[in-house]
């Protein structure tokens, strides 16, 4: 059972569990300089500031992924849950400073008709359907990938803040 009729070994499934092709870098750009560094846009819209590496076409790809697919299901649940009590708390407190405006705008207005009035109010309902409406996106990382000459490498932005020159290359 383990080869055909003409002796050839037979093959029942192929399972690829490297994770090549996960991020697509389709998008090639070509770095500006800004502030004497090389700089590019990744696809999240961050600015990328690019380190010193050989990169003789000087074209990178940019791809783009989120952390949650990445994370275990579990982790994913409490990460989630954390980031939400988080938002919540800066949410709560500035419906509170909305509110608080709204009401010492009132004791000092005679007219119910003004614009900023409308505004205040406006605002208020604003961060009130932000509640309802959350949804967290998770860590979203930039990825970078160029050929040196030689090999291909790849930067991850794991700290979100598009710097990547101290990140190591992984080949």
């Amino acid at each position: 059972m383990q080869v055909t009729t003409d002796g050839k070994p037979k093959m029942i499934d192929i399972v690829d569990c490297t994770g090549g092709g996960d991020v697509e870098t389709t998008k090639i750009v070509k770095p500006t300089e800004q502030d004497g560094k090389k700089v590019i846009e990744g696809l999240s819209g961050r600015k990328l500031i690019l380190g010193d590496w050989a990169n003789p076409s000087d074209e990178y790809r940019v791809g783009i992924k989120r952390a949650y697919e990445l994370f275990p299901t579990d982790l994913t649940k409490r990460i989630k849950s954390e980031r939400r009590q988080n938002y919540i708390k800066k949410q709560s407190h500035l419906l509170s400073q909305a509110q608080t405006r709204l009401a010492e705008f009132t004791k000092k207005q005679d007219t119910k008709d003004d614009l900023e009035k409308s505004e205040l109010e406006a605002r208020i309902e604003t961060l009130k359907s932000f509640n309802t409406s959350y949804e967290d996106p998770g860590v979203i990382l930039d990825c970078v990938v160029f050929f040196d000459g030689k090999d291909w490498r790849a930067v991850i932005d794991i700290n979100e803040d598009g710097d990547l020159t101290g990140i190591g290359i992984f080949a």
